[in-house]
């Protein structure tokens, strides 16, 4: 899987293996493509397969999801030009009840609710607190504070009543975090959920 900072300046590659490379995306004085290096590794986060990768909005921190059933947050605003590498800030428990992660996100969601069912609607602005927001078997669709495993915003078991053995494949939320789509093989259908906030 591959996947771009939102500021454009790093893209992360995994290939199924436990370890994401970030690379940085060097630009031309009139924004043409110059060259890309790599730039660090996020590694020693998760014991089988990294399944999903997405960047937070202001291009700071990275989230992992496995195989393994875990997630991790990264701090990438690190100075790697020196050798720094980047930081694990947390990394889930394995969640029992969502299996192999299958798909992972940044967002920002209001305690105690939200995307509990789907279609889209109206809703709140405001802030919001960071959260992730994570899918496993069987379409089931889990929200987080974003450095807790414990603290759940909301959970959707079968998010697509597609049934044993469907996985969400795809998962995105909305340039204003206030909507998730996801995508299901078992049904091949987009659902919209929100607001979040």
């Amino acid at each position: 899987m591959i996947s771009a900072t939102p500021d454009g300046r790093f893209v992360g590659a995994a290939c199924y293996t436990t370890d994401v490379k970030l690379y940085e995306v060097h630009r031309r004085g009139d924004g043409g493509l110059e060259r890309v290096a790599k730039a660090m590794t996020l590694q020693h986060g998760h014991t089988q397969a990294i399944t999903a990768l997405a960047f937070n909005a202001a291009s700071t921190r990275a989230l992992t999801a496995s195989q393994d059933g875990t997630w991790a947050v990264w701090d990438i605003a690190v100075h790697y030009k020196i050798g720094e590498d980047p930081h694990l800030l947390f990394k889930s428990s394995a969640t029992a009840a969502l299996g192999p992660l299958t798909a992972a996100a940044f967002c920002k969601a209001a305690a105690g609710g939200g995307a509990a069912g789907g279609g889209g609607g109206g809703g709140g602005g405001g802030g919001g607190e960071e959260a992730v927001v994570v899918a496993g078997a069987g379409g089931a669709l889990a929200c987080y504070r974003e450095t807790s495993d414990k603290v759940l915003i909301f959970s959707v078991p079968n998010s697509h009543n597609a049934g044993e053995g469907s996985e969400i494949v795809h998962l995105v939320v909305s340039s204003d975090q206030r909507a998730l789509v996801t995508v299901c093989e078992g049904d091949r259908q987009a659902r919209l959920w929100g607001p979040l906030l």
